[in-house]
């Protein structure tokens, strides 16, 4: 009894150790990111806090003024979009499949080095911290655009009538510039998940996930954003996953899988 006992003890122990290993696995993504916040945002410490949260607890929430949470939560967007270009460039990736889920098209693919002061209130576009993001993400959105990734930007629609600035801008990089830019109006957009996705299948199979929502640089009211990075199967990030891809489906009938045959 005792030896059968300390059998499926073992048996046990050895079964656990193995689902944390494969928890614990490291993503082909982690260490590209690692270099780019080093390379680039080494004096931001509220960034590296953020950053090293989500590597350990796969979850993270920043709370405050638009002004202190935006800057943390979208640069960090930026330096997954970077990250992701670099490792379907260098053929790290299999591919990269994306959503950005906005009232309106996204901002930074509204924009040009003339039309800034346009897109943001005047506050905003006083703050040199939150203007960086947009300019952050103008080069990193592209970038990711350039090298391979698939982006579906799901929007409200846009009525003929609204002035919406930069919307010539956004058509001309969905028909023109952009072949895996696929433009989604829907009537409706659910608030309480306004912001983006990525997935990314590695050359070894893993598969990562990373998710941020909070609001468009146009919403100064938004007080927390949560962000998400790892594997979409773990048990942290497994329920999340599932509700947008169910909600990008329903409402945009964007498929947000890995293995789809038609990733775009």
């Amino acid at each position: 009894m005792k030896t059968k006992l300390k059998l499926l003890t073992l048996v046990f122990c050895l079964l656990f150790c193995a689902s944390l290993r494969a928890e614990d696995k490291s993503l082909c993504t982690t260490s590209s990111i690692d270099e780019i916040i080093k390379s680039k945002y080494k004096d931001d410490d509220k960034l590296i806090k953020l950053w090293s949260k989500l590597k350990t607890k796969n979850r993270a929430i920043v709370r405050g003024s638009d002004a202190n949470v935006r800057p943390q939560a979208v640069n960090m967007q930026a330096v997954i979009e970077t990250a992701l270009a670099s490792l379907l460039q260098d053929e790290t990736l299999k591919y990269s499949k994306a959503v950005i889920y906005t009232p309106r098209p996204s901002t930074p693919l509204r924009a040009d080095e003339h039309n800034l002061n346009t897109l943001v209130e005047k506050d905003f576009f006083e703050d040199k911290d939150r203007m960086q993001t947009i300019t952050n993400r103008i080069v990193s959105v592209k970038e990711y655009l350039t090298k391979g990734g698939i982006l579906y930007n799901i929007h409200k629609s846009v009525e003929v009538t609204e002035n919406i600035p930069g919307m010539h801008i956004y058509n001309h990089n969905v028909t023109m510039h952009y072949n895996k830019l696929l433009d989604k109006p829907i009537k409706k957009i659910q608030k309480s998940y306004i912001g983006a996705s990525y997935i990314a299948e590695c050359k070894d199979g893993t598969k990562v996930f990373f998710a941020m929502k909070g609001g468009e640089a146009r919403d100064k009211k938004t007080k927390q954003w949560s962000l998400y990075y790892g594997d979409p199967n773990s048990k942290k990030l497994n329920k999340y996953f599932k509700k947008i891809q169910n909600i990008y489906k329903r409402t945009a009938d964007v498929s947000f899988k890995f293995n789809d045959k038609k990733l775009y």
